[in-house]
């Protein structure tokens, strides 16, 4: 069978369990980092057993998987989230679905009996995996709706209620832990393409306050790109002393006064207006 909870960490705490502090402290540190997943996959294997721990974001029901993690080291957790989503089994998976609707703030844990799974097809799914159970956690954040699953091939009690309580404190220290890490991470990924990607520079240069002519935006957005005055002048067909003039004007706009100014002055505008400036589709 399956059950969906509400998270209650202040209920649940005044039972008693918490996360240990240098867990804690341990997960917290490595917030934004490659190796919190490993971290928590360990501290989560001592607690309820796990073989695996995957990350995601929800939109209309449908996983976008930012990472996954087995306990042997190997791929298997990565082959499992590609598997479930070439089937589109999110389709059919009903406390996906319900997660993607939350509409408020306080996380939900959603536990799934694979031989109880709503399709067939989720069933099979399991039982190739000989995976018996799944444990998710989702909640709505600023970034939408956010959240961690673990798969279990081996059955623990989580029936008895200290077990639940002491697993619905520690999950919900650990779910703005998991929510403001995918947001690091969402954002670091989007200053990088927003800096290797010539067509990205160029819209987000296009909707900053400064109002930059087409030309001024092209020739930052080059200048930002890494080349130098001669190859932008090469690349708009027009001379290099009218670079030259070009940067002299934008830097005097911007109130900067070399290159290194001008990327701060780019990240700036990145890190302010980040809802507004353009990232790969």
């Amino acid at each position: 069978m399956g059950w969906t909870v509400p998270l209650c960490p202040d209920q649940a705490r005044d039972l008693g369990s918490s996360l240990p502090r240098p867990v804690y402290a341990s997960l917290f540190e490595s917030i934004g980092r490659n190796d919190l997943q490993q971290r928590l996959l360990a501290f989560l294997n001592e607690i309820c057993g796990v073989d695996s721990l995957h990350f995601f974001r929800l939109s209309d029901g449908r996983p976008d998987i930012a990472c996954g993690l087995s306990l042997d080291g190997k791929g298997s957790a990565q082959d499992l989230a590609q598997t479930y989503m070439r089937r589109s089994l999110w389709r059919g998976d009903r406390d996906m679905n319900e997660g993607s609707s939350l509409d408020c703030e306080q996380p939900t844990l959603y536990r799934l009996e694979a031989r109880q799974a709503p399709t067939s097809e989720l069933r099979d799914f399991y039982h190739s995996q000989k995976l018996i159970e799944r444990l998710m956690v989702c909640g709505k954040t600023p970034m939408g709706v956010v959240g961690f699953s673990i798969m279990r091939s081996a059955p623990r009690d989580l029936t008895s209620k200290d077990h639940l309580s002491g697993m619905n404190l520690a999950f919900s220290e650990i779910f703005p832990i998991v929510s403001k890490h995918l947001e690091m991470v969402s954002q670091s990924r989007r200053l990088v393409e927003s800096l290797t990607s010539l067509a990205l520079i160029e819209q987000n240069l296009s909707v900053t306050e400064v109002g930059l002519s087409q030309r001024e935006i092209q020739v930052a957005a080059r200048f930002l790109y890494g080349l130098s005055a001669s190859c932008i002048a090469s690349d708009l067909g027009i001379g290099t002393e009218t670079i030259h003039t070009h940067r002299k004007r934008l830097y005097g706009r911007l109130g900067i006064g070399c290159h290194h100014e001008l990327l701060l002055w780019y990240l700036r505008q990145y890190v302010g207006g980040a809802g507004n400036l353009a990232t790969a589709s």
